[in-house]
């Protein structure tokens, strides 16, 4: 049974609403990384300690499934996390909350640093706001772009592919591994102040040089 999309007005309404207590919310936000499939034990967890927590979601449209007994032509629905294992959160420091605190939370496994004195990474407002904006677009129905299929010869690790398809349509993916059975490419998504891992279908990727020409 496909899930019923949320109604355009509702949307709109979330999507103004989640903004605006962003920008007004005095708090530093980090980046969160998670135990497996504790995305909403770990964003439960940290309101329930005071802290925000902010889990996009996204909408994605499938054709198939495992273990489902779906006609090829026939399309469904499924809400999810739009990044599995990690979500955000935000501390006000004003108020003594601190790092520590995030991570005694239950199923947090850690806060995502890239800096040598382990430094955990800040996000900004205004990359939640993008984030938040694509979450809401996937609700919406926005389309995405018609997907090609990659040369898997091509795909080792290492390799920049552009994604066409999905909530990061247009951004480039750093290849970490290919799965031929399930036809799916592993990969880093390299924001201004993280790095994310996404997992896409092989037709939501082109070579460069193949975006180059499609434009």
């Amino acid at each position: 049974m496909s899930i019923p999309r949320i109604k355009r007005p509702q949307i709109v309404h979330n999507l103004e609403l989640l903004s605006r207590l962003l920008l007004r919310a005095e708090a530093e936000w980090v980046v969160i990384h998670t135990n497996p499939k504790c995305e909403t034990r770990a964003r439960d967890g940290l309101l329930g300690a005071g802290l925000l927590a902010f889990l996009p979601m996204e909408q994605i449209e499938r054709r198939h499934g495992r273990g489902r007994k779906v006609k090829p032509a026939q399309a469904y629905t499924v809400i999810r996390p739009m990044f599995p294992r990690y979500l955000f959160a935000g501390m006000d420091v004003k108020k003594g909350q601190s790092v520590d605190q995030i991570r005694a939370c239950d199923g947090v496994k850690g806060v995502l640093s890239f800096d040598k004195t382990g430094a955990v990474a800040r996000v900004a407002v205004g990359d939640l706001i993008k984030i938040l904006e694509l979450s809401h677009g996937t609700f919406e129905g926005r389309p995405v772009a018609d997907g090609q299929m990659a040369d898997v010869a091509r795909l080792k690790a290492g390799a920049v592919v552009k994604l066409v398809k999905g909530s990061w349509c247009g951004q480039d993916l750093t290849v970490t591994g290919y799965d031929a059975a399930k036809d799916r490419v592993t990969g880093e998504l390299t924001g201004s102040a993280m790095r994310l891992a996404v997992t896409a279908p092989l037709d939501a990727v082109i070579q460069p040089e193949v975006a180059k020409r499609t434009r």
